[in-house]
Formats: C-alpha cells, sequence, structure tokens
C-alpha cells in the first residue's frame, strides 16, 4: 500500500451533522460565518477532488495535486467513503464509466477498474496529461494537453487495448456521449494567432469534430449535462446555453453572475449547476450554485458552504453528491444533498 493511501486512510474525517458550522481562514484567523445549506459535508481529505462518477451501483471520486498522488475513494450512499489504491503517483483529473468499465485520467495517463473502482490497471500512458475521459459502447476517448498546453487526442476501439493518438484542434474541458453524439465545451482559435475562443464541439465518431459558436461574446465554457431531450452547457460569469440537437444554442438567463460553474448534473426533473465565486474571496457566505426544474427557465440558487469551489457533480442512488476543494485549505470535500 502506498504510504499517501495509508496516510488518507487515518485523516479523513466524516460529517454527519447537517450544518458546516464555522469556517476559519487559516491565513488570517478570521471566523467566517456559519452556513446552512440543503448540502451535507460527508468528507474531507488532504488533497484535492476534481472529479465525480456515477457507475449505476457506486460513486468513484478522483482527484489530487500534480506530483502529489492520485486520489480515489468510492462509496455505494455518496455518505460513507472508502479509500483506493489508485495504481499511480499522480494526481487523477476525470473519470467516466460505462457499463462495468470505469476510466480515469491524469498525469499517469488512463487507468481502467472493472471492479467499481476498488482495483485499477494501465491501459495507457500518453506524453500528456489527461483532462478528460468519455466512453460509449465502443469507443473510449481521452483528451488533453501536452507541456506546451498544445491540445491532444486518443482514441481506443478496443476498451483501451489499443489507442490512436494524435494533436487535437480544440482544448476540451468535458465531454458526454447522448443520442450518437459527442459533445463537450472547448476553445478554438478562429485565427491561427488569434486569442482562444469558447465554442461546443460535436462529433459522431470522436474523429471528425464540428465547432459550434454559441455566441459572439460568450464567458468560456467548462461542463456540460445531458438533461434527457436538452443538452446544457455552462461556465465562467454565470453563463449557460442550451440546446435540443446540440447545433443549435439558447442563453438562458440566471441568477448569478459571479460564478464560474465547473460542474452540472441531472436527475430526471431537476438541473444544477454549481462552481465557485470568480471574485475574490471575503469572508461572507455567496450561493455558487443554481437548479432548475422547468428546463432552465427559472432558477433558484443555492449555496454549499462557505470558501468551496464544486469541481464535479453527480446524481445517483437518491442524491446529488458534489467533490471539490476548500479555496480556503486547499483540502478535498464531499458535499451530498440530503
Amino acid at each position: 500500500m502506498r504510504k499517501w493511501l495509508f496516510c488518507l486512510a487515518l485523516v479523513l474525517v466524516g460529517c454527519d451533522d447537517n450544518s458546516v458550522g464555522l469556517v476559519v481562514n487559516p491565513d488570517t484567523g478570521q471566523v467566517l460565518i456559519p452556513v446552512e445549506s440543503d448540502w451535507t459535508r460527508r468528507l474531507t481529505a488532504p488533497l484535492p477532488l476534481n472529479d465525480v462518477v456515477w457507475d449505476g451501483e457506486v460513486f468513484i471520486a478522483v482527484g489530487g495535486n500534480l506530483g502529489d498522488g492520485g486520489v480515489v475513494l468510492t462509496s455505494v450512499d455518496g455518505i460513507d467513503w472508502v479509500a483506493r489504491d489508485s495504481a499511480t503517483d499522480h494526481a487523477l483529473v476525470a473519470v467516466a464509466a460505462f457499463d462495468s468499465d470505469v476510466y480515469a485520467v491524469g498525469g499517469s495517463g488512463v487507468l481502467l477498474s472493472t471492479d467499481h473502482g476498488e482495483t485499477w490497471t494501465v491501459k495507457a500512458q500518453p506524453d500528456f496529461l489527461g483532462l478528460e475521459v468519455v466512453a460509449n459502447s465502443s469507443q473510449v476517448i481521452v483528451t488533453g494537453v501536452d507541456v506546451g498546453f498544445i491540445p491532444h487526442i486518443m482514441i481506443s476501439e478496443d476498451r483501451g487495448e489499443t489507442w490512436e493518438s494524435m494533436i487535437f484542434s480544440w482544448g476540451v474541458s468535458e465531454l458526454i456521449y447522448r443520442d450518437g453524439l459527442f459533445v463537450g465545451p472547448a476553445l478554438t482559435r478562429v485565427f491561427s494567432s488569434g486569442p482562444l475562443e469558447p465554442c461546443v464541439i460535436v462529433s459522431t465518431d470522436g474523429k471528425q469534430w464540428n465547432e459550434v459558436f454559441v455566441d459572439e461574446q460568450v464567458a468560456a465554457l467548462r461542463t456540460v449535462v445531458d438533461a434527457d431531450s436538452q443538452v446544457f452547457v455552462a461556465g465562467e460569469d454565470g453563463t449557460v446555453f442550451s440546446s435540443f440537437d446540440a447545433l443549435n444554442w439558447t442563453e438562458l438567463s440566471t441568477p448569478l453572475e459571479d460564478v464560474d460553474y465547473s460542474g452540472g448534473a441531472w436527475n430526471g426533473t431537476q438541473l444544477i449547476f454549481a462552481g465557485r465565486v470568480s471574485s475574490s474571496q471575503d469572508g461572507t457566505y455567496r450561493p455558487i450554485g443554481i437548479s432548475s426544474s422547468d428546463g432552465g427557465a427559472s432558477w433558484d440558487s443555492f449555496g454549499i458552504d462557505t470558501g468551496y469551489e464544486s469541481r464535479g457533480i453527480v446524481w445517483g442512488n437518491g442524491r446529488f453528491v458534489s467533490v471539490g476543494v476548500s479555496v480556503l485549505s486547499d483540502k478535498g470535500l464531499i458535499y451530498t444533498t440530503h
């Protein structure tokens, strides 16, 4: 067992109360206001948590800092979590599941688990940092950047046994597969020497991609959610767009303009996005998420915790689970709805 895993098991802390209580800024000693919310803190981990997936039976959360080792945590109910050996000494950035296969990517390449995250094997070790992964019945797609921040993509047609790798034209922040389409928010350059521009990329086969510009002055887009008949993308400055076909997009009016959304989820009736306050932290409690039960026509805002950045959200086993990091201490945190 790796030393970090042993240490992780010692310092994991579960919380059962319905209030996260007082938060203290470790730099100033300032006691921040208590937070009451519909979310309960379930776990504090020593390293940031970056993503979470529900594979149909188990939640799998991944994280870590570059150079500090990978973190894998699993839970059946989102409340009680178990630390697993990640088979890597590098941070894990993203995780995805299809049927019995769970894929995680990061600084160590592509990892595969077929037992709900309990054990992992390395399926590829590319010369780039994996930032996103998606899988369907026939393909696994991994996107990332090399040391020069040049986007790359890898595609496997055999569950990760062999890979086709190439330089990619887009920097992708997240990918989903829905109705025969791969869809994700991305960055591209309209002109070779011009600035990066936000867009949505779509593909039927993972090899040929088309870019769709949703708006001329849109802020960066970071997350995408499949909500049955619609697909939503969200990102910086409270930006949310919706589409019925992933090609034609409509900007939605949302209540929070100072939140950068980095994760979202759909439970069949309710859509939520959450992230972090984009302005400087001043110790005041602010909402960092929005929810809608009418397809984005109207929204309610919600908070999770003072100084919390939600990096990934998923729905499973009757509750939303959010993983992320404390912006005050850099520790990983997990929250769930009750």
